[in-house]
């Protein structure tokens, strides 16, 4: 496998990794996210997918994961996989316990390009169930300037089959929680970086506001806390 091609979006989502650390200092929110690439193994790929470590990605053959045997699958598993989830897990078990309101928001990017076709949303709000978080964004996002091209339940619809977190973290407690992808040639430069960082700022603060203002014992100084 050439080294050029580990700067592709089949061993990585570009650009997103700013957005999220911006936005998350911005929110006082906490962040975690995993420093290997989707090629070892995709952690947010349920671990029986044949997704979740990739002999083909995007067209290329990945040369590491062409004989992997149980044991290697395993490793991996207990090496990136597990380990990454339980980080979720103890973050969310945290804030439950001190009695700390959740959503839970995946941030993703997504190939302009897949199977020859081209993706045209700007952004897609996916989840496994609609819920007031990815109602409230897809209502945020349809209506901003500039005409965005929203998806709802796309490039692609969240599945207990095809994602782990949403599904696992998010929809198994009961919590609010939504995947959201932004295309991929809409982050390159810094300053679009910038510009979805402001529109999702403003967006989640909005939903924080009106979620804690639907119950008399929560003062909107709360929001901070979520």
């Amino acid at each position: 496998m050439a080294d050029y091609q580990l700067g592709r979006s089949l061993a990585w989502d570009i650009g997103i990794y700013e957005v999220a650390a911006t936005l998350s200092g911005l929110l006082d929110a906490p962040l975690l996210s995993t420093n290997y690439s989707r090629l070892v193994i995709d952690c947010n790929r349920p671990p029986e997918s044949p997704e979740s470590v990739p002999e083909v990605s995007e067209g290329v053959v990945i040369p590491g994961n062409t004989k992997i045997d149980d044991r290697d699958r395993m490793a991996r598993q207990s090496e990136v996989f597990w380990p990454y989830h339980q980080a979720i897990t103890d973050v969310l078990d945290s804030r439950a316990q001190r009695g700390l309101k959740t959503a839970l928001v995946s941030l993703h990017s997504f190939n302009p390009m897949r199977g020859g076709c081209f993706r045209p949303w700007d952004i897609g709000v996916t989840y496994l169930n609609a819920n007031p978080l990815s109602s409230h964004l897809l209502a945020t996002f349809d209506r901003s300037e500039g005409g965005l091209l929203v998806g709802d339940n796309q490039p692609y619809a969240v599945t207990r089959d095809s994602d782990f977190v949403v599904p696992r973290h998010g929809q198994d407690r009961g919590l609010d929680s939504v995947l959201v992808e932004i295309r991929q040639d809409l982050l390159v430069h810094e300053r679009d970086r910038r510009r979805w960082v402001e529109d999702l700022r403003t967006s989640l603060i909005r939903y924080l506001h009106d979620r804690a203002t639907e119950h008399d014992n929560t003062s909107t100084k709360e929001i901070g806390k979520w």
